[in-house]
């Protein structure tokens, strides 16, 4: 158990030494080149929070032994390292991903709109703006007519190539993340959840590093010729 313990400590600390290295290539590298437009750093700064945060609830949902919060996790990182890499790939897409936001929002409304039906009228008409206000910013922006039409993760998955492997992986951490006949019938089998647990755990690992990847391969191509203070040594 210690060594599984150090073991997980050394990759969280390895994890968070890298994290930093590529944090301060962005910051260092935008402030003095200005090459990454505000908008696109702040998603990008983003990305990397969200990154770091479910690294922190991977490792210690690991140490808690909670099997349906390492699947839910990892599906989540999964999903992450398909937003980083197609939003890294170009301006174009970073853009479609930005706006993609109004539309997440626009949904959010219309969905609280429908449970508030005929329950408060103060707060249906609230709502009611907001979407109207939405529409008028889709429109500013040239998005057209707001409605369910938000880019869903596997189809952009397949755009990028990873449809083979994306989707088998978000099944079998959906089996797992979500409650299941499965997981309700083993919900008390904690020792014999150990190998499935460390497969999410290293999974979660790669795929958290793979994120960083992406976001180092567009601040290097955005700054090749800039090495930060706190580089890796």
């Amino acid at each position: 158990m210690t060594n599984v313990k150090e073991k997980i400590a050394k990759v969280f600390e390895d994890y968070q030494k890298q994290a930093r290295y590529v944090g301060e290539l962005l910051r260092q590298g935008n402030a003095k080149y200005q090459r990454i437009e505000q908008w696109h750093e702040q998603q990008l700064i983003h990305f990397m929070g969200i990154v770091n945060v479910s690294m922190a609830d991977l490792v210690r949902a690991h140490e808690e032994e909670r099997l349906s919060t390492l699947a839910w996790v990892t599906r989540n990182l999964l999903e992450l390292v398909i937003w980083i890499e197609f939003a890294t790939k170009s301006d174009e897409n970073a853009k479609r991903f930005q706006d993609d936001a109004i539309k997440d929002l626009y949904g959010w409304a219309k969905a609280s709109i429908d449970l508030e039906k005929g329950q408060d009228p103060a707060e249906h008409k609230k709502l009611s703006d907001k979407m109207a206000e939405l529409e008028q910013l889709a429109q500013s922006r040239g998005l057209g007519k707001l409605g369910d039409d938000y880019m869903r993760v596997s189809a952009v998955a397949k755009e990028l190539g990873h449809d083979a492997d994306f989707a088998p992986r978000y099944k079998l951490c959906s089996k797992f993340a979500h409650p299941t006949a499965w997981v309700v019938r083993t919900a008390s089998s904690v020792e014999a959840d150990t190998d499935v647990r460390n497969m999410f755990f290293d999974d979660g690992v790669l795929l958290a590093f793979a994120a960083l990847a992406h976001l180092e391969q567009r601040f290097l191509a955005a700054f090749p010729e800039f090495k930060p203070q706190d580089g890796k040594n």
